[in-house]
């Protein structure tokens, strides 16, 4: 019986093996739904195996089709509310994508499959009573969107049926649906589910990327290598970036092995991937505007030896060899961060005006910070006093870092944002050049509630300080010296308020003249620094004074 057995389970291995060698196909039937046999009206959005479906209902043996009458899902002019296209919307990019459409009609018809990767197809139809349906597919990856819309949007009837596709490995942003006390969250359906999928990542060392891969069994092993731009393994996390588990820290240079878990949207695997802390490799990538390393997956069992000597052929079905082929791969876009400019005392956007090149240079993405608003009404007295109407014409910029500060981190909040929508990409901090006072009011940000996201990254990845008076300036405590009235009233007159403080909108807010007093030597601090007398280090951030 024993030798009997062998030739099928032999047999069995060769055809089940290179079939599960590939990640998971699904197909959308639509044969557990159920639905009326003629159109009356457009249902709601239709929730199947990682995908929404909407535009149409779905027909139960339905009449008249030149294909399958069992369970459809059909659109047409005389159902109320259906739409002259059906949209499919996955959950995560999918790949291999292909569906059966059906002309319900007795004419030819053209209908067009299209996708959000930019590939159209477009398909002639015969009559319904002459076998008008076929199979179209896309050939795009990372697929997030599928159309199919009839070339008469006056008057349609049509139907899909059959959808296959390979859902993708999905690199996604965390920023905020999967970040939970601090960190990642670690529930298989939330991985499964949300986060926003992305092309690629900041290079600051701190913003992590969730990997998400469906795989073929749970139980099963999930190896990830980040491969460099050379096309080999990496070996340096400091270039490429590195792997960590999902509530593990960042691993050294070399594969990451994580195992496939159950959730609802299938077997799947999740690791996060933490970008290198500098995106230029020692000058390699000065004239790069961005650069690319790519994941790299393999799934794996040690089960197969077990089960032959099992020999239990159903179980066959569910095993596979140690080692199969890659499972997945995706390529993984780094960026430069963000530049944000921050102005000085009595200073605006002019200030920047002779760094042009940095502003219109295509490798950065730049922005500038501005506190330099009118205080109008909202001022009411001030010491060194001054008429009101004078008062009245000064600016924030005139007042000091706590006051300025958290605008300031609210503005650069808001270009990151900008920079992560039009790029695609997970960013948390970004570069700053600060100039004069500017580069006290960063220093001040550091201080805030906020300063840090959710997850602990701080908002800043490095600082660049142009003449910024770090220990203060004796010119400051002059200008507020009573013998100085003269020189401070006509700086007032062009703008350039010395205030020891204001009164704002009820509440006292110190000068920015106030807060730069200091000697220049270290003897007497800042104060934007509250209760400290000397300046703390940050070590998580860079900074260069120029």
């Amino acid at each position: 019986m024993r030798c009997r057995l062998w030739p099928v389970l032999l047999c069995l291995l060769a055809v089940l093996l290179p079939r599960l060698a590939h990640a998971q196909v699904t197909t959308i039937d639509f044969e557990q739904f159920p639905g009326p046999d003629l159109f009356d009206n457009e249902s709601p959005p239709l929730m199947a195996v990682g995908a929404t479906i909407s535009g149409g209902e779905v027909l139960s043996q339905t009449t008249f089709l030149p294909a399958d009458s069992t369970n459809v899902y059909g659109t047409a002019s005389f159902c109320n509310g259906c739409q002259p296209t059906i949209t499919i919307t996955f959950s995560q990019p999918v790949s291999n994508f292909s569906i059966l459409v059906l002309n319900g009609l007795e004419e030819q018809v053209t209908y067009t499959v299209s996708d959000d990767q930019g590939d159209m197809v477009p398909v002639t139809l015969d009559t319904n009573g002459n076998g008008g349906a076929q199979v179209v597919s896309l050939p795009a990856n990372n697929i997030n969107q599928v159309t199919i819309t009839s070339s008469d949007d006056t008057f349609w009837d049509f139907f899909i049926d059959n959808a296959m596709f390979t859902p993708g490995l999905s690199i996604l942003d965390p920023d905020p649906t999967l970040l939970s006390g601090g960190g990642i969250v670690n529930d298989p359906n939330m991985l499964a589910t949300k986060g926003t999928p992305v092309v690629g990542v900041a290079a600051d060392g701190f913003t992590p990327l969730v990997i998400r891969i469906p795989a073929v069994m749970a139980t099963d092993n999930l190896t990830i290598t980040i491969i460099n731009d050379q096309g080999q393994p990496s070996s340096s996390t400091q270039q490429d970036g590195a792997l960590a588990t999902i509530d593990g820290t960042p691993e050294p240079a070399g594969p990451l092995v994580v195992q496939v878990v159950p959730t609802q949207a299938g077997p799947m695997g999740f690791a996060v991937y933490v970008p290198p802390i500098d995106f230029d490799r020692a000058g390699k990538d000065d004239s790069a505007a961005n650069r690319s390393i790519s994941l790299q997956v393999i799934e794996s069992s040690s089960a197969t030896s077990q089960i032959l000597r099992r020999e239990n052929i159903a179980n066959l079905r569910y095993r596979r060899q140690t080692a199969l082929a890659a499972t997945a791969g995706v390529t993984v876009m780094l960026v430069r961060p963000p530049v944000v400019l921050v102005h000085g005392i009595w200073g605006d956007k002019t200030d920047w005006n002779g760094f042009q090149a940095l502003k219109t240079d295509p490798r950065f993405f730049v922005q500038i910070a501005r506190f330099d608003l009118p205080l109008g009404s909202a001022a009411t007295n001030s010491s060194p006093s001054y008429p009101l109407a004078v008062l009245q014409t000064a600016r924030r910029n005139t007042l000091g870092f706590a006051f300025n500060a958290p605008n300031v981190m609210t503005e650069i909040r808001q270009f990151i944002m900008q920079y992560r929508t039009n790029n695609n990409v997970a960013v948390e901090s970004a570069d700053l050049v600060a100039h004069s006072m500017g580069g006290d009011i960063a220093r001040t940000m550091e201080n805030l509630a906020g300063f840090l996201n959710g997850s602990g990254i701080p908002l800043l990845h490095k600082v660049i300080t142009i003449d910024t008076p770090h220990l203060g300036t004796p010119l400051a405590a002059q200008l507020l010296s009573s013998d100085n009235a003269c020189i401070r009233n006509e700086l007032a007159g062009v703008g350039n308020f010395a205030f020891s403080s204001v009164l704002v909108a009820g509440s006292v807010v110190s000068g920015a003249v106030n807060d730069l007093q200091g000697d220049g030597m270290g003897a007497s601090g800042l104060r934007c620094l509250v209760g400290q007398s000397e300046t703390p280090e940050f070590p998580h951030i860079g900074r260069v004074e120029v």
